[in-house]
C-alpha cells in the first residue's frame, strides 16, 4: 500500500504577516485592531461561501467585509470612502499568481 503525501498549511492569518495593513486600519476606522475584524469577517465570508458550494470574487468578498465591520463601527460609506477604504485593505494580486 503506497502512503499519500500531503502538506496541510494553515494560512488564515497564522501564517501571515497582516500587520502591513494596521496603519490602513487606523486610517480608515481609527483604530489598527479593525484590520483583524475585517479580516476574521472576510474569513467567515469565504467559509460560507465554501461551505454552500458558492463562489464568489475575493474583492467582492473583502468589499462585503469592509460593510459589515463600517456598520458595525456605525460608519456610513458613501461610493468614494468606501472605495478609499477598499483600496487600504486591499491590494491587486500579483501578475503570475495562479487561481483555481
Amino acid at each position: 500500500m503506497s502512503r499519500m503525501k500531503v502538506i496541510l498549511l494553515d494560512a488564515n492569518e497564522t501564517l501571515l504577516d497582516l500587520a502591513a495593513l494596521d496603519p490602513s486600519g487606523a486610517s480608515a476606522f481609527g483604530d489598527h485592531a479593525v484590520r483583524g475584524v475585517w479580516f476574521r469577517q472576510l474569513l467567515q465570508l469565504f467559509r460560507t461561501a465554501t461551505s454552500i458550494d458558492g463562489y464568489a470574487p475575493v474583492p467582492v468578498l473583502a468589499d462585503a467585509a469592509l460593510s459589515m465591520v463600517a456598520t458595525t463601527h456605525g460608519i456610513a460609506l458613501d461610493e468614494p470612502d468606501r472605495a478609499a477604504r477598499h483600496a487600504a485593505f486591499t491590494h491587486p494580486s500579483p501578475p503570475n499568481a495562479v487561481f483555481s
